[in-house]
C-alpha cells in the first residue's frame, strides 16, 4: 500500500530535524515525503534541503508567507502521488514501523476513510500536553459511532457499567488529522480542508468526511510521540478555536453536545489515580469549557 506523507513544518526547525530523521527511518517501500514550509522564518528551510539532498523520496514546497495548517495539508494533497495520505505534524517522531503498520491496517480495512493513530506526549513536554493527552484517552471509547451517535444516557450507562461497544475503535468522532492516513480520493471529493481557519480544521472537516464514509478508524497500536511543549494557554486557545468550527451543529443537539464534555470528565476522575486525578482534573475542565464556549461565541457571531 502505498503512501504520501505530508509533513506541516512552521518555524520549529530543531524539531522538525527529529520528525523527518523519524521519517527517513521507515522500514518500507514505496512512500513519499512532500514537506509543505508554511512561510518559517527561522532555520527551517536548510533543514529541508539537507533532507532533500540526502533522500530522493523527500521533496518539499514553500508558502511565500503563513497561511495556515488547513492551507500547508492541502498543498501537500495537491501534490501527494499515492492513494493513502499521511499528515505529519512538524513534532512528530514516527515510529520505524509506522508505515508498515499503517499499510498493514488499512490491507485488512480497505474501505477505511482515515485510520487516526494514538499520540502521547514526549518527556518533557509540560503539563497542558499530559492534559491533552489524558483527555483523550479517557474519551476515546465514548466518542464513537456505533449504530447511532453516543447519547447522555449511554455516556451514563458507560460511566457506571465501563460497558463498551465491541466496535468501539471505528468510526470515531475525535478530530481526524492528527497522525491521521487519509485515503485521498475522500479529500477530493470533500475538496480538503478549510485553508481560511488556521486552526480547528480537522474538527470542520471530519463532518463533511462522514456524510461519505463511516469507515473511520482508531488503531491505538500505531503510537506516534509528541515533541513540542504545550502551554495551557495554547491548548485553551485551541480549544476554543476547536469548538468555534462546531458552529454548525444544530441547536437541539447542543444539550448532548454540551454536556457531553463534563461526563468525560467524569469518567476520568473514575479511572484516575490519586496524585493524577488531583493534578490534571483542573486543566481537564478547563479545557472542556474552552471548547464549548468557542461554540456558544460562534453561535452568537462573537468569534
Amino acid at each position: 500500500m502505498s503512501i504520501s506523507i505530508v509533513v506541516m513544518a512552521y518555524n520549529r526547525a530543531r524539531l522538525l530535524r527529529e520528525c523527518l530523521e523519524s521519517i527517513a527511518r521507515q522500514r518500507f517501500s514505496p512512500y513519499e515525503v512532500i514537506i509543505v514550509d508554511d512561510g518559517s522564518t527561522d532555520g527551517t528551510a536548510s533543514i529541508i534541503e539537507s533532507f532533500i539532498k540526502s533522500n530522493k523520496r523527500f521533496k518539499a514546497f514553500k508558502h511565500t508567507v503563513n497561511q495556515g495548517v488547513g492551507a500547508a495539508r492541502n498543498t501537500g494533497l495537491q501534490y501527494a502521488r499515492y492513494p493513502y495520505v499521511a499528515f505529519i505534524a512538524d513534532d512528530y517522531i514516527l515510529p520505524d514501523t509506522y508505515l508498515r503498520d499503517m499499510s498493514d491496517f488499512i490491507h485488512t480495512h480497505p474501505d477505511a476513510a482515515l485510520v487516526r493513530s494514538l499520540i502521547v506526549p514526549g518527556q518533557h513536554t509540560g503539563y497542558a500536553s499530559s492534559v491533552d493527552a489524558l483527555m483523550f484517552h479517557a474519551t476515546i471509547r465514548l466518542q464513537a459511532f456505533c449504530e447511532h451517535r453516543i447519547t447522555l444516557l449511554k455516556r451514563m450507562r458507560y460511566l457506571f457499567t465501563r460497558s463498551i461497544p465491541e466496535n468501539a475503535q471505528r468510526n470515531t468522532i475525535m478530530p481526524a488529522a492528527y497522525a491521521a492516513v487519509y485515503k485521498k480520493s475522500i479529500l477530493k471529493q470533500v475538496n480538503g480542508f478549510d485553508a481560511s481557519l488556521r486552526q480547528g480544521e480537522d474538527y470542520e472537516m471530519l463532518p463533511r468526511i462522514l456524510k461519505l464514509s463511516k469507515e473511520l478508524y482508531f488503531c491505538p497500536d500505531i503510537t506516534v510521540h509528541r515533541a513540542y511543549t504545550q502551554t495551557l494557554t495554547s491548548l485553551l486557545r485551541n480549544q476554543l478555536c476547536a469548538g468555534a468550527t462546531m458552529r454548525n451543529i444544530p441547536l437541539w443537539k447542543a444539550p448532548s453536545f454540551m454536556l457531553g464534555g463534563f461526563f468525560d470528565m467524569l469518567l476520568f476522575i473514575k479511572q484516575a489515580h490519586g496524585l493524577q486525578k488531583l493534578t490534571y482534573t483542573p486543566g481537564f475542565m478547563l479545557s472542556i469549557i474552552s471548547f464549548r464556549l468557542g461554540y456558544i461565541l460562534a453561535k452568537l457571531r462573537l468569534l
